[in-house]
C-alpha cells in the first residue's frame, strides 16, 4: 500500500537512480506483466494509462470498488452460478482484494497501479 500523494511525488521526481533500481530488481516481473497485459486494454472501470505509467483509485473509489465486488460476490454465491476460474486469476483477484482491504482500513490510502 502506498500513500497516493507521496507516490505521485516519487514517480514525478523522475529519479534515474530509483528507476535503475526498479529495472535491475524487477525486470523479470515487468516483462511478465507486459506480456500479460499485452493482449488488450484493461477492463473498465480500472484506471487506465498509456504504457509506461500508473493509474490510481482514490480512497473513496477503492472503498466503492471493494463494496461493489463484495455485493456481486454475494449475489453470485447465492445464485450458485460462479464460473470456474484459473488458479492464477483467483490468486490475482485475491491479491487485489487484499490491497483494497488494506487501503480501506487506512484513512487517506488508495490503490496505485504501475504499468510498464
Amino acid at each position: 500500500m502506498l500513500d497516493v500523494a507521496a507516490t505521485r511525488a516519487l514517480v514525478g521526481s523522475r529519479d534515474d537512480q530509483l528507476l535503475k533500481v526498479i529495472r535491475d530488481n524487477f525486470a523479470d516481473d515487468l516483462a511478465r506483466d507486459d506480456e500479460e497485459f499485452g493482449y488488450g486494454g484493461l477492463p473498465a472501470p480500472l484506471p487506465y494509462t498509456f504504457t509506461p505509467g500508473c493509474g490510481e483509485w482514490t480512497p473513496l473509489q477503492t472503498a466503492q470498488a471493494l463494496d461493489q465486488f463484495e455485493a456481486i460476490k454475494r449475489a453470485v454465491d447465492e445464485a450458485g452460478q460462479a464460473p470456474p476460474l484459473e488458479p492464477e486469476v483467483v490468486e490475482a483477484v485475491m491479491q487485489c482484494l487484499g490491497w483494497m482491504r488494506h487501503a480501506v482500513a487506512r484513512p487517506g490510502f488508495g490503490v496505485i497501479g504501475f504499468r510498464s
